[in-house]
């Protein structure tokens, strides 16, 4: 049986792996640097995004609407990419509690910190658990 709190530590470690990758592609952006650098760094990103065993997912706070999925997210939910980008979380109740989805959105938009927050995913995943959800 997994150790929840080495499981916990690894999330952790990998959403402050994410939050740096962010900024440097803010910097960049910024700077105006294109070229090899970056699309060596954004295929390292999606190395990372879609052979992480976790569930990751890129979604737009307005709509709910999934913009990007790893492997994983697709493994749990026995989804198929096609299914799900594009889609709303609404429409492929990945969450059990709509009102928890809103109110963890709404802190997010306001820029209040939302971390290590417990949910029960929806009823479609293969393993409908408790899981923590760290916003990058």
């Amino acid at each position: 049986m997994n150790d929840p709190s080495k499981e916990y530590q690894k999330l952790i470690k990998e959403n402050a792996s994410l939050k740096q990758r962010i900024r440097k592609l803010e910097k960049s952006a910024e700077s105006g640097k294109t070229g090899t650098n970056t699309r060596q760094s954004d295929r390292k990103f999606e190395a990372i995004f879609q052979c992480s065993p976790d569930v990751i997912t890129i979604t737009d706070l307005t709509s709910g609407l999934l913009l990007d999925v790893n492997d994983s997210f697709l493994s749990l939910g026995g989804y198929s990419r096609e299914e799900v980008i594009g889609s709303t979380t609404k429409e492929l109740n990945i969450w059990d509690n709509m009102e928890e989805k809103d109110r963890i959105f709404d802190l997010i938009k306001t820029g209040t910190a939302v971390d290590k927050v417990e949910l029960t995913l929806g009823q479609k995943l293969a393993n409908p658990d408790k899981c923590f959800f760290l916003p990058v």
